[in-house]
């Protein structure tokens, strides 16, 4: 597959995205779509979703729908022909910014008339609206090229094409760990009709309009900490305070999309507060900072202070359940951990740290597939038996994603066992103490500013 062509049905591209989307829920723990009856099922429609995370971002777009979705992405990483070849045939179109020079700026007509031809054919296009991405939750300035894509298009159409924006907000648990979760929430569409008549009296004021709209809505469905002062301290309240917010707003707080929904109306309900009060909020953070760093010190996490004590019972049970587990755990490490160091060896240099999960993903992708194929031929030289050899392929990737929750569990066993042990009495007397005057002052904030569910639409 070509640029000319990127339009057209590839059967490479139906193979890559059916072994992506198999990746995306290996690499995820969950993966939860929230509100997809806002995307329309057809017409011309533009993903605008935030950028955080490299090229996850795009691939949690375009694994979360059966539709081919074209998408725009710097033009530096298609220096290489090879390279481009292949995002090319992933359906990814370069796009030319001042950066990059007057004279390559000036290739972009060429882009933006593929653009046309793509919303013209009813495919889907992303647009990436931030242009670059930011390992933070907040929504940056929007770039002007959605908006310029959308009405150009709308002008080659005669205004005909009625193009769709659907804001997407993407969160993510940990940005670049394995097995962590994926939340994709769909809000309203933005009809790029609505803004005709001022495009057509004022372009310039036509496009900045539209891109206004649809930062405004992109904030809503994303988890947006304006603040940059507060920001480490507004984060680490979604941890403490989380469920006391499900509380007031009679959702479950552990589970998506409740858990999104909790930390997203506190988040509203800070933002209103430190604007409010911005010199009260400075006791909060400097609780939150005296909180967070004696957590650190012990070196563990919140939520093993959410209990003053954990039943040695208990614990005793989770260790007892492990013991006969220990060999299926055995084997899955001795099957998977190379294929699955060698992803995480690749990352150890790498300088921005919003690349690591694109490229464990990607590295993940390629290592799991060859080592499975070593592994077999070897077992397959060694037992004639088919029903043996079956099970052994099937249990590859199934005691590889076991063996690491395994490990997980017992990284929470022996977390309890320090906390109940290893930890003196007065130590978690402080952080318990700490804890309590955070929520408590919580409790007040929210009194004054009552947590309400954020409106999505």
């Amino acid at each position: 597959m070509a640029f000319h062509n990127v339009e057209k049905f590839s059967v490479g591209y139906f193979l890559m995205k059916v072994y992506s989307a198999l990746g995306n829920y290996m690499f995820y723990r969950r993966i939860i779509s929230h509100n997809r009856q806002n995307v329309p099922p057809e017409g011309a429609i533009i993903m605008a979703p935030n950028h955080q995370n490299a090229l996850m971002d795009a691939l949690a777009v375009a694994n979360n729908h059966k539709e081919a979705i074209v998408f725009l992405a710097r033009s530096d990483i298609f220096k290489k022909k090879s390279t481009a070849r292949i995002l090319y045939l992933m359906k990814i179109l370069p796009i030319y910014r001042i950066r990059d020079g007057a004279s390559e700026v000036m290739k972009n007509k060429k882009e933006f008339d593929k653009t046309v031809q793509i919303l013209k054919s009813n495919m889907r296009l992303t647009i990436l609206p931030e242009g670059n991405h930011a390992g933070f939750r907040r929504l940056r300035p929007l770039q002007k090229g959605i908006s310029r894509i959308a009405f150009q298009a709308e002008e080659a159409a005669d205004f005909k094409l009625g193009i769709k924006i659907i804001p997407v907000g993407i969160d993510y648990s940990h940005y670049y760990k394995f097995r962590s979760d994926l939340f994709i929430n769909y809000g309203p569409a933005i009809e790029v009709s609505d803004f005709y008549d001022t495009y057509k009296e004022n372009p310039q004021k036509g496009m900045n309009d539209l891109k206004l709209k649809v930062a405004e809505q992109l904030s809503k469905v994303m988890l947006d900490i304006r603040t940059e002062k507060y920001y480490e301290t507004c984060y680490a309240l979604r941890e403490i305070y989380r469920d006391r917010i499900g509380d007031h707003l009679n959702l479950n707080s552990c589970k998506q999309p409740g858990k999104f929904i909790c930390d997203k109306s506190l988040n509203v309900m800070l933002d209103e507060y430190i604007d409010r009060k911005p010199e009260e909020f400075e006791a909060v953070d400097e609780l939150v900072k005296e909180y967070t760093k004696g957590v650190e010190k012990l070196n563990l996490r919140d939520w093993v202070f959410k209990k003053k004590s954990h039943s040695i019972l208990n614990i005793g049970l989770r260790i007892l359940l492990l013991l006969p587990l220990l060999p299926i755990y055995i084997f899955g490490v001795i099957n998977n951990y190379l294929p699955y160091k060698i992803p995480e060896l690749v990352t150890k240099k790498v300088k921005d740290e919003q690349f690591i999960s694109s490229f464990r993903y990607v590295v993940g992708l390629i290592t799991f597939p060859i080592f499975y194929l070593i592994f077999s031929i070897v077992f397959f030289m060694l037992i004639p038996d088919p029903i043996w050899r079956t099970a052994y392929v099937l249990s590859l990737p199934l005691t590889g994603l076991f063996a690491f929750s395994y490990y997980k569990w017992s990284k929470k066993i022996w977390a309890l066992l320090r906390f109940s042990f290893g930890i003196s009495k007065s130590e978690k007397e402080q952080i318990f103490e700490l804890r309590n005057d955070i929520r408590e002052k919580l409790d007040e904030i929210s009194v004054e500013i009552k947590p309400v569910e954020p409106d999505f639409s």
